[in-house]
């Protein structure tokens, strides 16, 4: 039985350690959990919020009002291929670190994931953004995807937007950061989305344009490989990390999406854009921007979501001032 509990603090819950209280949270392991969520959501009325690793989203100082699902789906499973040397297939839970996903396969002899070690984010999460770094993405290893639908013809979504007030929408094409409103009237049904049909593209996936299916899982395809020479590519990965990136700091990742110019064939980071601003080491308040990664924002101690959101605009000003383009943000608002 799922354990709702009242007024906890969401800040723990996130890498960047920011942000106010949840009216109403609760854990859930499995499909029956999440269900057991939505129908007291339902009865009582209340939005909800689905919260992964919390490794890309920035929660407002106000927190929020309604129920915060946190996924804790951990299953991890393999499934090998009935042909000698072809690919094998890994279940991964939506609640599985990308982490702890790299190291099962790789103990499992399995490769093609290693870049993974690079992702801070659950498995859902980066399902859903279609994560990625080191020249590869979720796309490239993504077999299925599991999917809780939440059937209804009149389904509501609470759109979030960095300082704008919620805006309730008749709509299933919701944007990236929502909460939702479950009705008592809702069929809840379990769908199996192929690769085909993710629609996946940089930093983007056929999820974030439907607000009314929760990620359970997902089936990734691995090829066979070497465990030493995998753990040779994680060991490398690794240390490039620790050498352009804040670890183990209070820190969301990349703010911004990179930018690609109409009829471009590549994209020009957004972390050299803002270099060349001259904003490395610019603050406000607890939120500084990071010295070894530009398109990092760091939580120096005691930030506030506005400090963050206020670094944000300078960000966009500065660059849109010096180079004429406009960055759009790849973090999550809350």
């Amino acid at each position: 039985m799922v354990n709702i509990k009242e007024n906890i603090a969401l800040a723990p819950y996130t890498v960047f350690k920011i942000g106010g209280p949840a009216d109403y949270f609760c854990e859930v392991k499995n499909t029956e959990e999440i269900k057991e969520a939505l129908n007291w959501t339902g009865e009582k009325k209340a939005p909800f919020f689905v919260l992964g690793a919390g490794s890309n989203l920035l929660v407002s100082d106000e927190g929020f009002r309604g129920l915060v699902i946190k996924m804790n789906l951990q299953e991890l499973a393999l499934r090998k291929s009935d042909f000698p040397g072809k690919s094998d297939f890994l279940s991964v839970g939506a609640g599985v670190s990308m982490a702890r996903a790299v190291n099962f396969a790789i103990e499992n002899s399995l490769g093609g994931f290693e870049w993974g070690i690079g992702v801070p984010g659950s498995i859902g999460g980066s399902v859903f953004g279609n994560a990625g770094c080191y020249g590869s993405e979720m796309k490239d290893v993504v077999e299925s995807v599991s999917v809780l639908s939440l059937a209804h013809s009149d389904f509501l979504a609470l759109t979030l937007s960095s300082g704008a007030p919620l805006a309730q929408q008749k709509s299933e094409r919701a944007a990236a950061s929502k909460a939702q409103l479950f009705q008592a009237n809702m069929r809840v049904l379990e769908k199996l989305v192929p690769r085909s049909q993710c629609d996946f593209s940089y930093r983007h996936s056929i999820f974030k344009k439907h607000p009314e299916w929760i990620i359970l899982g997902a089936t990734l395809k691995l090829a066979p490989s070497n465990p030493n020479e995998s753990r040779a590519k994680v060991l490398e990965y690794s240390r490039k990390r620790t050498q352009s990136q804040d670890i183990g700091s209070k820190c969301a990742g990349c703010i911004f999406k990179n930018f690609t110019p109409i009829g471009a064939s590549g994209s020009i980071s957004a972390g050299s854009l803002i270099d060349k601003a001259g904003l490395k080491g610019h603050k406000i308040g607890g939120a500084v921007v990071s010295e070894k990664h530009a398109n990092f924002i760091v939580n120096t101690g005691g930030a506030t979501a506005r400090d963050v959101k206020a670094l944000i605009d300078v960000i966009k000003t500065e660059v849109k001032t010096k180079h004429g383009i406009n960055l759009e943000t790849e973090i999550r608002f809350l």
